[in-house]
Formats: C-alpha cells, structure tokens, sequence
C-alpha cells in the first residue's frame, strides 16, 4: 500500500536537492538513504531512489539519486511523495488530548478521537460538550505542533458550524 508522505516544493540550490512539505501525517518526515519512494503528478508516475534526506533550519531536504542538477530537480516540483507502507498506528493515538486552534488562534477544542484506518480520516473534537469533526487533510492541517500538543488548522468557512 502507498502511503502519502508530502510534497516537493521548490529547489534548493543547484545540485538536485528539492524542499518537501510533509503531510500531516508525517509531522517528523525522514527517508533512509537508499529508500525507494513513488513520486506522482497529474500525468506521470515514477519512482526514484533517495540519496540523502536532511533536516535544514525545520525543512525537509531530500537529494534523489540520478537527479543531480537544479533543471533536473525543477522537473519534480508538484509531484506528490509516497512510500511503501501502512498508516502510522501509533499516530492515532498520539493525538489524543491535543488542543485544536485555527490560523487566526482562536482555539476549537480537544481531540477526542482519531483515526487514519478510514478512506477520510477525521479528527473529533471535543468544542465545549459538541462534536465537531475535521477532515484531517493537508489543505486544512496546517502545522501539528508535538511539543506544545497543538494542531493548527486552517478551515473552510462553515466546518465549525456543519455538525451542529
């Protein structure tokens, strides 16, 4: 099973090095040298090998092998990260109690429950004794804070109000 890992965003320098945007679900996002991963875009799929993953100043870096040049490395802006896998068991339960706030700071609640078993994962959110469920996506996920055990959300206008 392939599961999504992030996305490359742009070119770092001049000798193939891309920056990547980990998923939600891959908060510490790292490869292994020599990792095979699956790299999709829109029309084209195709897998490469990593040669070395770094952390820069709390960025992905990832260097593919055979991609040595930043022509090459423009080539695979866009193009979504998977890897081989299941879902991240553990991260399930490791949300639990995170207190939950938007982009603004206005805070929604505590995750009562998560999953990543279902097609649409969904955080629940406990909001003052209602239920409010939040597609767990990268276009609202914005940032998963471990240490202050935060999850910073961006929502579409209404989610707060759809399931009441």
């Amino acid at each position: 099973m392939l599961v999504f890992c992030g996305e490359v965003l742009k070119v770092r320098g001049i000798k193939g090095e891309v920056f990547v945007k980990p998923s939600p679900d891959f908060e510490d996002l790292l490869f292994i040298s020599g990792e095979k991963v699956t790299l999709k875009s829109q029309k084209y799929l195709s897998t490469l090998c990593v040669e070395y993953c770094r952390e820069i100043e709390g960025n992905v870096v990832l260097k593919f092998q055979n991609v040595d040049s930043i022509s090459e490395a423009y080539r695979l802006i866009g193009y979504a990260i998977y890897r081989e896998g299941e879902p991240d068991r553990e991260q399930s339960r490791s949300l639990l109690d995170f207190t939950v706030e938007d982009i603004n700071g206005h805070q929604w609640g505590t995750v009562t429950q998560f999953s990543l078993e279902s097609r649409n994962p969904l955080l629940e959110i406990d909001s003052e004794g209602d239920t409010i469920y939040i597609p767990f996506t990268d276009t609202i996920i914005v940032k998963i804070d471990k240490r202050r055990r935060i999850i910073v959300i961006d929502p579409p206008e209404g989610l707060m109000d759809l399931n009441k």
